[in-house]
């Protein structure tokens, strides 16, 4: 399968793909391999696809805290890939899959809107909240979220010399 056109630069080449199986259901196989590209063509890539993984994630604490559900969201972002994010499908119980992901490593990204915030983030009994996950092809990683209202904000200004920077993030 030929890309034409690629501009020199860096890439992370994604490939996957979903066979029908026994219950009217898919398993997904994929890949993600970074690529350096030159002002050369590049010939001869062998994609090994493995099994997709998967990433269940329950979320608690939403009707007790009176929040609108459609402002909570689930996503991942790869540990060793930059800004690769991939986002869950809320299913009808409110939980979130996230399938179909390449091995390695993954940050569990959970946003609230404005009004909540994540407290907790659990695998079993392990907190994991601020730390990536490994998670191996095949397997499903299923994850404990509870979300709050007892949170707080930070505002904040970035200064040289007494003056307002502009532009800065």
């Amino acid at each position: 399968l030929p890309i034409w056109g690629v501009m020199p630069g860096r890439y992370l080449l994604r490939a996957d793909v979903r066979f029908p199986q026994a219950g009217n259901t898919q398993k997904p196989y994929t890949v993600e391999i970074p690529l350096s590209v030159g002002g050369s063509d590049i010939d001869g890539l062998d994609l090994t696809m493995d099994a997709g993984a998967a990433v269940d994630v329950a979320l608690h604490g939403v009707a007790e805290n009176h929040l609108d559900p459609t402002t909570v969201n689930v996503s991942l972002r790869r540990a060793d890939a930059g800004r690769t994010w991939r986002s869950g499908q809320r299913d009808k119980d409110g939980t979130f899959h996230i399938d179909g992901l390449p091995a390695g490593g993954y940050w569990i990204i959970a946003r609230a809107g404005a009004e909540a915030c994540m407290e907790s983030v659990k695998a079993g009994d392990r907190e994991v909240r601020g730390t990536p996950q490994e998670i191996a092809g095949g397997a499903v990683l299923r994850l404990d979220a509870t979300v709050s209202k007892n949170c707080g904000s930070i505002q904040a200004r970035a200064v040289r010399d007494g003056e307002a920077v502009p532009g800065a993030k």
